[in-house]
């Protein structure tokens, strides 16, 4: 998956990743991301990473850890 973050302000240092075999589809994700990056369709969430400015608020209230964040390059 390539993706642009060209542009982003505050500038991005991490993205972040779902394990599907760890995610429980519980929505907390959902809840708790000011940007929306989260999306639960038909039982199953969906990312949209572009969204996403690495804060880690989805990371720490995961309850499986089925979400981490990497640091970009």
């Amino acid at each position: 998956m390539e993706m642009s973050l060209e542009g982003k302000w505050p500038m991005v240092n991490y993205i972040i990743h779902m394990d599907r075999e760890k995610c429980i589809n519980c929505g907390i994700c959902v809840k708790r991301c000011q940007l929306n990056v989260f999306e639960k369709k038909e039982k199953v969430i969906h990312m949209d990473v572009s969204k996403c400015l690495g804060c880690g608020i989805c990371v720490s209230t995961c309850p499986k850890d089925a979400l981490y964040l990497e640091k970009l390059k």
